[in-house]
């Protein structure tokens, strides 16, 4: 979604050589040549450019709450909260009566 601050691996910082690379990579740049003019030296700094997905821009354009719909399954799954059990009971093990119906 959007770049990590540090490699993964080394904890080196690489998220200011997102933009740059992306920018060469736009002029027609190979990505080994943009790799290294950004000053990405290492493999797993390499490995967090290269196989990194931006799709930040995507996911934005979306409406998060339109999306969600309530129904009366869902709106009634936790509306009982689950008995509580004694510490010598061993009922839980043969069948799980505390459990709620999906």
């Amino acid at each position: 979604m959007i770049i990590p601050i540090r490699c993964f691996s080394c904890n080196k910082p690489i998220a200011n050589k997102w933009e740059p690379y992306v920018a060469l990579l736009n002029e027609g740049v190979s990505e080994g040549e943009a790799l290294q003019r950004v000053g990405c030296e290492r493999y797993c700094c390499k490995r967090m450019l290269l196989g990194h997905v931006d799709i930040i821009e995507r996911l934005l354009m979306y409406n998060r709450t339109a999306s969600i719909q309530h129904t009366p399954h869902t709106a009634n799954r936790l509306a009982e909260p689950a008995p509580l059990l004694s510490n010598h009971s061993t009922s839980h093990l043969a069948e799980p009566a505390h459990l709620l119906p999906l």
